[in-house]
């Protein structure tokens, strides 16, 4: 199916042939017009919305699949992911039987796979819905482009919506539109979609849907498979229903790690849910690239500011090999397509170091995006000190610095993309204090690495830059009176996520002391509710992460309070919204659900309030600063691959500490902190293979 992808850049958007993405087992209403969200509206838990490609608002190929029996089912009750399915499960049960619905997909194919298995003989319908967007094309406010628009393009055909054609039912979608700003129009970007559906076992078709008999032991999958070519997407179908629905799971089934942690701690707790659910997440919306989706049933693109919860949530784990892949996979997008917004799930494809670079300008690149590919880079060369990997990126990354635009007093705006533009009411063209922190971040860190790439020249651009930046920045954004970096010289005002930058993104500790009061201001003044704005009842849904790591590096113990207020924000799934906004003094999320950026973020800030793992491969340190929720017993790491290629796991109760090691050839110093019964042990020591301490040498 990837052969069949046809590339175009759109404004910002390198889009392809999409992928099929779905959102099971939760309640999802996709409505006419405006963003599709997780709803708790009554509804059948067995309702799925199988959607592909980027979703603004119109003309996905977007479709419900609901499972019924002749008897209503009496309970639906929706599973964690776990190793043999990597979504969220529905059980469904009546007095006759219980089923079990199981969604895959083919992450590199354009393949959903459904899968039902009962306990009893039972007959069921599978009833499928096709959205009318797939035909319509619909302004942002649900009303019709009329055919004398410039911009309107053939919609389908009601009747075309669905064939019945043999044993499979044919869908139809019209050419992709894209949305790309309120003020913009709508772009047409593409060529009509099929989706081929067939199932792996005898069954009565029309245009309605399946029926189907199960039987007890006997799986029955329906697969559906994506094509911007009617004829392939039918056979590849019919290919894979010749096979049974263990082959097609095992199929489905990716290469897995152990979990990073494993917690003593209740099922049910939300702290447990949050780590569970966002890793089930991360692997789900994780391509063959590397690179990993804004949101699977909505945005299933890869937005270069998005990447960074999840990149961060690895970087917290040490996961230097999926870091690597993230920066190879952005990397390789640039040298193809420039800084863009956004690009299509595809493999990029040439390797960004197969040949010399040739910058490709873009609008995009003038400020943020171009920080946020070096961020990945340097990051990930500070954990493992891969200075080859580093060398042969440098060209970009020197470009990515350079190619930036300053303002006439030498500060940065914002993308205006989704940048707290909702909060903010900033302009494109307006400058952004968070831009700016960024690019400092960026400067830093490309100032040492053409210091250790003996490229001096570049080391004083890249200081001479920093000072620049920095200068502007204190004297026109530093409120000296309040303490706090304003929004922009435009706005005087501050915004929570923007104070907390500093920290989120780990500049050095001389910006981290100049804004520890703007921490205290937040933790004051915008919790309880959570404000990413002064008088303002939202906040994004990575504002309370964000505090979270902020308190847990300075030590601070309100860090309790906001771990225990990300569990009750948390959906049942342990998984967040793009936003949120209190209500009766709850917080209610609006504005998309499952967003691997905003939960990743949720969950790299709990596990460095956890262990809080640092490695400096230079010193062959590793640096630990432990915490344990009341709720908690303890937690236990899987092994971890450290740079020099030895391996450490972490097991932690109330009681006893232990730091196993394996593969090592010479010794790793230890420095730490463990926090447990408000008492404080400082962790020194060399590990070769096991080093431990017991809560009796706490000296009370």
């Amino acid at each position: 199916m990837q052969k069949n992808r046809d590339i175009k850049l759109e404004n910002g958007y390198v889009i392809g042939n999409g992928q099929v993405l779905i959102t099971a087992g939760l309640g999802v209403e996709i409505q006419r017009h405006g963003k599709p969200v997780l709803t708790d509206h009554p509804c059948s838990k067995t309702a799925v919305a199988a959607v592909s490609g980027p979703d603004y608002v119109c003309n996905n190929l977007a479709f419900g699949f609901t499972i019924e029996a002749e008897e209503p089912w009496k309970e639906e009750r929706a599973g964690m992911p776990d190793a043999q399915c990597e979504f969220y499960h529905v059980l469904c049960q009546n007095s006759e039987a219980s089923v079990q619905v199981e969604d895959s997909v083919f992450i590199s194919e354009s393949v959903w796979i459904r899968t039902l298995r009962s306990t009893a003989a039972l007959s069921v319908r599978v009833r499928i819905e096709t959205d009318p967007r797939n035909g319509e094309f619909l302004w942002w406010d649900g009303t019709p482009v009329k055919p004398e628009s410039e911009l309107y393009a053939p919609s389908v055909d009601p009747d075309q919506w669905v064939q019945v054609q043999a044993d499979q039912l044919i869908f139809q979608g019209a050419p992709r539109r894209l949305f790309q700003d309120i003020s913009n129009a709508y772009r047409y970007v593409g060529k009509p979609r099929y989706l081929a559906v067939q199932c792996n076992a005898q069954s009565c078709v029309d245009p309605t849907g399946f029926r189907l008999q199960l039987e007890p032991d006997q799986p029955v999958s329906l697969i559906s498979c994506l094509s911007l070519n009617r004829e392939e997407a039918s056979a590849f179908a019919k290919q894979l229903a010749k096979l049974s629905s263990d082959e097609l799971q095992r199929r489905c089934l990716r290469m897995q790690q152990d979990r990073f942690l494993k917690p003593k701690a209740a099922p049910s707790d939300p702290l447990a849910k949050i780590l569970q659910g966002t890793e089930d997440l991360i692997q789900a919306v994780t391509a063959d690239n590397g690179a990993s989706l804004a949101q699977s049933f909505i945005y299933p693109l890869h937005y270069i500011r998005d990447q960074y919860g999840i990149f961060r949530f690895h970087q917290q784990c040490l996961n230097h090999r999926e870091m690597k892949r993230i920066c190879q996979a952005y990397l390789g997008f640039e040298r193809q397509f420039g800084i863009q917004n956004a690009y299509d799930p595809i493999t990029p494809h040439t390797a960004f170091a197969a040949r010399s670079f040739k910058p490709i300008s873009t609008e995009w690149e003038k400020t943020e995006l171009p920080s946020y590919i070096n961020l990945f880079v340097l990051e990930y060369v500070q954990l493992t000190q891969d200075l080859t990997f580093a060398a042969e990126a440098y060209p970009i990354l020197r470009y990515n610095v350079l190619c930036q635009s300053l303002s006439e007093v030498s500060l940065l705006s914002g993308s205006g993309d989704e940048t707290y533009v909702h909060i903010s009411g900033l302009g494109k063209e307006a400058d952004f204090t968070d831009s700016c922190f960024l690019y400092l971040k960026n400067c830093q860190g490309m100032k040492a690495l053409a210091e250790k790439l003996n490229q001096n020249s570049d080391a004083a651009l890249f200081e001479q830059r920093l000072n620049q930046v920095s200068e502007a920045l204190m004297k026109y954004n530093y409120g000296q009176e309040g303490q706090y970096f304003q929004i922009s010289r435009s706005q005087p005002d501050w915004i929570s996520d923007v104070l907390l930058m500093p920290y989120w993104i780990n500049m050095d500790e001389s910006w981290k002391r100049l804004c520890r009061a703007g921490v205290e201001r937040v933790k004051n003044e915008a919790v309880r509710p959570y404000r990413s704005r002064n008088q303002d009842d939202r906040c994004t849904g990575m504002m309370p992460a964000m505090l979270l790591s902020a308190l847990c590096q300075l030590e601070d113990p309100a860090w309790l309070k906001v771990c225990d207020d990300l569990g009750k924000i948390a959906s049942p799934f342990g998984l967040f919204c793009e936003y949120y906004r209190t209500q009766e003094g709850t917080m209610i999320g609006y504005s998309g659900g499952q967003r691997p950026w905003e939960s990743a973020c949720a969950a790299s800030a709990l596990i460095e309030m956890l262990i809080g793992m640092k490695v400096d491969p230079s010193s062959c340190t590793l640096t630990l600063n432990i915490h344990i929720p009341p709720s908690w017993q303890g937690f236990a790491t899987r092994w971890i691959e450290l740079f020099d290629g030895s391996e450490i796991k972490l097991e932690v109760t109330l009681h006893h500490l232990t730091l196993m090691r394996r593969n090592a050839e010479n010794p790793l110093h230890l420095n730490g902190r463990w926090h447990a019964f408000q008492e404080l042990k400082i962790l020194q020591g060399d590990v070769m293979d096991q080093w431990e301490c017991s809560i009796s040498e706490f000296v009370k």
